[in-house]
């Protein structure tokens, strides 16, 4: 057995044993001996699992890291592919993205998760640095290999924007919103932002990497301006970060087949009743240069649908600033 399967095996064990369990019923169970059960036990206390060790009895599981262990982040997932297959975890990287970028071109399946407990080098839209604290947030990248039209791929982000608001609402009940295109919102301060990269052909996409940054646990004075996170807005002393990620990650499955099969239009509505844009005015810094206006629709492509001093303008991508 694989050393990371035996820890999970060990792990398995425990959970479904809510008393003591003993060196030799592991060691039987597993195949391995008490003494190899044992250095695995010790191993996953340095990571950070605490257990009850009673003579005569065996070990208790008293808990477990927020850490994103690939066995932790597997245990009561329900997804198919999103996590189910790959979950490569860092302690840091540069940048989720850049790491799974590297793993798709050299063949990583759809669903493959790169996912690190801080970057050095986190990416926003822009070229603007996504600001990653050690051990309090979510970063993580998703590879995708959707069969769509290339004009399709700039909606990804509006749907992982409607999955993660839908997730904080589930296991936070607090409220959250969409800022078109590609952030999410909570108590008027930004908790996380999304970042699509491709490589594509001229009629085809090779793969998708889609990047999601969540500040959950971060303190204030680790926030940039205008960002809040989901320990501010909730008032706990913590959350716990692999719970949501496994949520996050069963309601994009969700959203994406949904779009993958019936497009943007399928999730046009929803995307709409979580918007923090609609009936807004805006200003847009686009390629074509700054527009104001009012924000009157999102339509089926998409596009965010302006009125600019009477003139109806359809706008696919842009940096937006809401306005008094």
């Amino acid at each position: 057995m694989a050393e990371k399967d035996l820890k999970t095996g060990i792990l398995d064990l425990l959970r479904n044993n809510p008393e003591h369990v003993s060196g030799e019923a592991m060691s039987a169970e597993l195949g391995v001996s008490r003494a190899y059960v044992w250095k695995h036990i010790t191993e996953m206390k340095d990571e950070g699992y605490n257990f009850e060790a009673v003579p005569n009895l065996g070990y208790k599981l008293l808990s477990v890291p927020d850490k994103f262990f690939e066995r932790e982040i597997k245990t009561g997932l329900s997804t198919v592919a999103l996590g189910n297959k790959t979950v490569h975890y860092f302690d840091s990287v540069v940048s989720t993205n850049d790491v799974a970028y590297e793993y798709a071109e050299h063949g990583a399946p759809e669903g493959d998760i790169v996912i690190a407990e801080t970057q050095t080098g986190g990416k926003g839209r822009l070229g603007r640095k996504w600001i990653s604290p050690c051990g309090v947030g979510i970063y993580f990248s998703v590879v995708l290999r959707p069969s769509l039209a290339l004009e399709s791929i700039p909606t990804i982000p509006l749907v992982a924007a409607l999955s993660v608001v839908e997730a904080i609402q589930s296991e936070t009940g607090i409220t959250a919103g969409i800022k078109w295109p590609n952030d999410v919102f909570c108590g008027g301060g930004k908790v996380c932002g999304i970042l699509t990269e491709m490589k594509a052909q001229q009629d085809k996409v090779d793969f998708i990497i889609l990047g999601i940054g969540i500040n959950v646990n971060t303190d204030k004075p680790d926030l940039p301006e205008g960002g809040t996170s989901l320990k501010l807005e909730t008032g706990k002393p913590a959350l716990e970060r692999v719970r949501l990620l496994r949520t996050i990650l069963c309601m994009l499955e969700r959203d994406y087949g949904i779009f993958v099969s019936g497009g943007f239009a399928a999730l046009r509505e929803k995307c709409k009743k979580y918007s923090i844009v609609l009936g807004k005015n805006v200003k847009i810094a686009s390629p074509k240069g700054e527009i104001n206006g009012t924000v009157l629709d999102i339509d089926e492509n998409g596009r965010l649908v302006l009125d600019d001093s009477g003139t109806e303008r359809r706008i696919f991508s842009g940096d937006i600033e809401m306005c008094r």
